[in-house]
């Protein structure tokens, strides 16, 4: 995708800087909402086929998820604490819940 037609695709850019980059020094998260969802999924692809590198350092570019997912996630939070504190393997379900391996078994 040429990046010379994407600023006309874009209908809000916006800088956030958390207390956490701020203490730390990392570089800030921009939140960007695409007018047309064809767009961002072609930028996700396109990322996953090849790294986006900026200055020498790998750009991460995430899926923002909606605002009723993480509220459904945040009930998870003490397990999920746990279960990094035990190394198990985990991750989020697309609608509700977590999937672990445990000894090789995904429960």
């Amino acid at each position: 995708m040429e990046t010379s037609v994407l600023p006309n695709r874009l209908s809000l850019r916006l800088p956030l800087r958390s207390s956490y980059s701020k203490k730390h020094n990392t570089p800030r998260d921009i939140v960007i909402r695409f007018s047309k969802k064809k767009t961002r999924d072609d930028i996700l692809l396109s990322n996953s086929k090849t790294p986006t590198f900026y200055k020498g350092e790998r750009i991460a570019i995430l899926k923002e998820l909606p605002i009723s997912i993480l509220e459904r996630r945040r009930k998870y939070l003490f397990l999920t604490d746990e279960l990094k504190k035990r190394n198990i393997r985990f991750r989020w379900d697309r609608i509700d819940g977590l999937m672990l391996t445990w000894e090789g078994l995904h429960k």
